[in-house]
């Protein structure tokens, strides 16, 4: 998440990271699963920061948005529910 909003110009918008992804329901840019990303809120709905600490020194290092369990990555980035898994639970 680089930013809140959209950045528009000439009638296009777009978020200001182009690897980022809008979302509408949340309305803010999103970093895509397979991103590098350092809190847990930005990462792409259904997802999580797998944020690393240096061990020595305790202090973060960026992680990567992961899909949680039960969805997985679309190829875009976005994390969709596993119709895989979810079936089974049927």
């Amino acid at each position: 998440m680089v930013d809140l909003g959209l950045m528009c110009q000439n009638g296009k918008c777009s978020c200001p990271n182009e690897l980022d992804v809008y979302e509408e329901e949340r309305k803010l840019c999103a970093t895509r699963a397979g991103q590098s990303c350092k809190t847990y809120e930005e990462c792409v709905s259904n997802s999580n920061c797998t944020i690393k600490l240096q061990p020595i020194t305790g202090k973060t290092i960026p992680g990567t948005c992961e899909c949680l369990g039960g969805y997985k990555d679309d190829g875009a980035g976005i994390c969709k529910v596993n119709k895989t898994v979810s079936s089974s639970l049927w």
